[in-house]
C-alpha cells in the first residue's frame, strides 16, 4: 500500500536552459543531473503544475490532468 509519495517540483531555471522542445540531449542530460542532485527514484509520475497549465491555456482542468508515468533509464 502506498500512503504517500515524494513530490518535487522543477523549476525551468533548475533545469539549466537548453532546447527542451520534444526529446533533446541537453533535456536527457539535465534530467540525469536533477535525477542525481534529488535522488530521484528510477521510475515516476509526472504532471504540470498549475501555473504550467494556466500558461498552456489549460486552467480549470487540472483535475483533467493525469499524470503520466515515467522510467527514467528507458
Amino acid at each position: 500500500i502506498i500512503v504517500q509519495r515524494r513530490s518535487w517540483i522543477v523549476s525551468s531555471e533548475e533545469m539549466g536552459g537548453g532546447n527542451f522542445s520534444g526529446l533533446s540531449r541537453e533535456l536527457v542530460l539535465a534530467i540525469e543531473r536533477l535525477r542525481a542532485a534529488k535522488d530521484w527514484p528510477r521510475f515516476v509520475y509526472i504532471r504540470p503544475t498549475e501555473q504550467a497549465l494556466r500558461r498552456s491555456g489549460a486552467e480549470g482542468r487540472d483535475k483533467d490532468t493525469k499524470p503520466v508515468f515515467i522510467d527514467l533509464e528507458s
